[in-house]
């Protein structure tokens, strides 16, 4: 963050990863590599080299927050595929502002989509 005179940032940059680099790792195992190689958040597009789903029962999630806690990397984003112009994504959006809410994490990675024709 800039100084309040305009200087450079009084802290180094943080830098976070996406677990979409680990297709094929378990959270624990790519959050543990991402602590060890400096990083300081991750993104949650995998979990256990799925995509996030959005139904993701309670255990499961308590289970995430758990092992980013562990190995103390926060959730700087959590990735949907949801395209705010697509058919009623509202449903899936609240589930997904669910799950940030539940690991702590001030985004949720949407897409705007297609417009429609401009019918003028």
């Amino acid at each position: 963050m800039p100084t309040e005179t305009g200087g450079p940032p009084d802290s180094p940059l943080r830098i976070a990863f996406s677990t979409l680099a680990f297709p094929d790792a378990s959270l624990a195992s790519a959050v543990s590599l991402g602590r060890q190689w400096g990083y300081a958040g991750v993104e949650l597009r995998l979990i256990d080299g799925e995509l996030i789903d959005p139904r993701m029962p309670a255990p499961a999630r308590t289970q995430v927050k758990r092992t980013v806690t562990a190995a103390g990397m926060p959730v700087v984003a959590v990735d949907s595929s949801i395209r705010l112009t697509g058919e009623d994504p509202g449903p899936d959006l609240r589930r997904f502002l669910e799950l940030a809410s539940d690991w702590e994490s001030p985004l949720v990675r949407v897409f705007g989509g297609a417009l429609a024709a401009d019918p003028a």
